[in-house]
């Protein structure tokens, strides 16, 4: 419980610092260092005999960066693909964070079945944070200008002269 707990109080203090510093910073700066926060967590959970106060801190860690990257990936989606169609950006963008969240524990449960440790997908786990933090750092400069939302004007097309959504391109 005490674990959740500290969980819960680092997906706030992620939501709220991970604004503040995007206010104020380029995404990628600020993005690196929260997404290398559960790569921290997983070190710090390598070892089958955890004490307690270790469990706490990558509990907060994990709980940290969960509240970034939401935090994220919305930022991210207005100031690289702009608004015109951001909840559709946003939900394909967000899609993989909500399936893996669903696949991962059971991902977990088995490497620690056949394994005996959870050490080995941990290890996994933590290039992958790194790797995915070190990715934001080639993100470029935020776009000036974005491509126009469509116009929603139907016109007649096609023999039928059956109306269509006109695209503007």
């Amino acid at each position: 419980a005490t674990v959740m707990t500290l969980f819960g109080v680092g997906v706030l203090s992620g939501r709220v610092i991970t604004g503040l510093l995007l206010d104020r910073f380029w995404a990628g700066y600020v993005g690196f260092p929260l997404l290398c926060l559960p790569a921290i967590s997983s070190f710090l959970l390598l070892d089958n005999a955890i004490a307690l106060p270790v469990a706490v801190l990558a509990g907060f860690l994990l709980g940290f960066a969960a509240g970034a990257e939401s935090d994220l990936v919305a930022y991210l989606a207005g100031r690289y693909f702009g608004m015109a169609h951001y909840g559709k950006i946003y939900g394909m963008l967000y899609m993989p964070f909500g399936i893996f969240s669903a696949i991962s524990p059971l991902l977990y449960a088995y490497v620690r079945d056949t394994t005996g440790s959870y050490d080995p997908i941990l290890s996994v786990a933590m290039g992958m944070y790194l790797v995915g933090g070190g990715l934001l750092l080639l993100l470029g400069r935020y776009p000036e200008t974005f491509a126009p939302a469509d116009t929603g004007k139907l016109v007649m097309s096609g023999p039928s002269r059956e109306p269509r959504q006109e695209i503007s391109r």
